[in-house]
């Protein structure tokens, strides 16, 4: 697989504007940029290696502050068997020189730390290229069709508007087994 590649990304807009699929492309890590923020951030932009290049909207997320935090979902009684996989968030978890208000779509949840847009996007995989393990991104349809209708996806992304850095690396060292 060459890189960058597209994958869909789905954005929950600080304004409370609708939450909506996007196509982004991918951007590659600069090494240079690791250890600026939080650990898990680090660890898992440099083992992705390629993250959803969100420039676009830098205006709307600072990208200097953000945090990448996971969760792990198997198939259960109320997740349908596409939505096994690790999902990601982007998001800035503190108020920042920037001024990003408390995201509206997600003010709602008790202890919510989402500063300014969120972006959550699915690795279904790893694959083995030219001596790395480069990620396979998944497909987020399903995802945006439960999210707009109050499913599992809203409650997940309302789980995720919960996580800071320190509950990210929890669960991050619990389930580390996607390669």
């Amino acid at each position: 697989m060459d890189y960058p590649v597209a994958i869909q990304v789905f954005h929950i807009p600080a304004d409370r504007s609708p939450c909506q699929l996007l196509t982004l492309s991918t951007r590659e890590v600069d090494t240079r940029e690791l250890y600026k923020l939080d650990q898990t951030t680090d660890r898992w932009e440099s083992r992705l290696r390629h993250v959803p290049d969100l420039t676009p909207y830098r205006n709307r997320i600072n990208l200097g502050c953000r945090s990448l935090l996971k969760k792990d979902y198997s198939v259960g009684a109320e997740k349908p068997e596409d939505w096994q996989g690790r999902y990601f968030i982007y998001k800035c978890i503190t108020e920042t020189k920037m001024g990003l208000l408390k995201n509206r779509n997600l003010y709602y949840v008790e202890n919510s730390c989402v500063y300014g847009d969120a972006f959550i996007f699915k690795l279904s995989d790893f694959e083995a290229l030219n001596g790395y393990h480069n990620p396979i991104y998944g497909n987020m349809e399903d995802f945006a069709f439960s999210y707009h209708r109050a499913k599992g996806a809203y409650y997940m992304a309302e789980q995720m508007a919960i996580w800071g850095p320190e509950k990210g690396e929890e669960e991050n060292h619990k389930t580390e087994s996607l390669h």
